[in-house]
């Protein structure tokens, strides 16, 4: 999970040193059951450097043994990563069936991992406004009422961003107060963007 957090800080050498030793870790365990979650965010700490290859090679193994253990979580984390790569590589047509598909997924049970929906519908937000599609407005109402509603803060200042893009006004300025006590330099250059 530190990995996560560093993903997420856009501290990506320490996203990766947390999550290689992760993936040792559960290597030289057996833990087989645990390594999709690390090797997904592997793929995006790649996808981060600009290396969809790599990032496309740790996401097809994790998704390939999600779907073995049938593990919703890890399922949806690999599948939206791997649409990320198609979008990394202008396989445009491809991307929002696989982020649909990444949501069904994770959300198959009657008790899913809501941060790992709304993190999909993050994706399908910022793919959304980049390539017109005209299910963005939806999806930006679901990420925030999702993320809102179960106090995911800085998901909650994602979805206004996404909001204020799309012409919302005072969204921008409502994101960069809630913003304002959260400990995250990516995000904080968001909202100054």
């Amino acid at each position: 999970m530190r990995g996560r957090v560093g993903l997420l800080c856009g501290r990506l050498d320490e996203a990766d040193e947390h999550l290689m030793s992760a993936v040792a870790l559960a290597t030289r365990e057996h833990w087989l059951s645990f390594l999709p979650w690390p090797q997904a965010l592997q793929g995006e700490v790649h996808l981060a450097r600009a290396d969809p290859l790599r990032a496309a090679e740790a996401l097809e193994q994790a998704f390939a043994r999600a779907c073995h253990l049938g593990d919703p979580c890890w399922e949806g984390m690999s599948a939206r990563g791997l649409a990320l790569v198609a979008d990394a590589v202008g396989d445009t047509d491809r991307v929002f069936d696989m982020l649909r598909d990444a949501r069904v997924r994770s959300n198959r049970l009657a008790d899913p991992y809501v941060w790992l929906d709304v993190y999909i519908l993050d994706a399908l937000c910022e793919l959304g406004r980049k390539h017109g599609h005209p299910e963005t407005p939806g999806w930006v109402e679901a990420m925030r009422d999702t993320a809102s509603r179960t106090g995911m803060k800085e998901l909650t200042v994602r979805a206004m961003l996404h909001s204020a893009a799309l012409g919302s006004e005072g969204d921008a300025r409502a994101a960069a107060l809630l913003a304002d006590d959260i400990e995250n330099a990516q995000l904080q250059a968001l909202v100054s963007a």
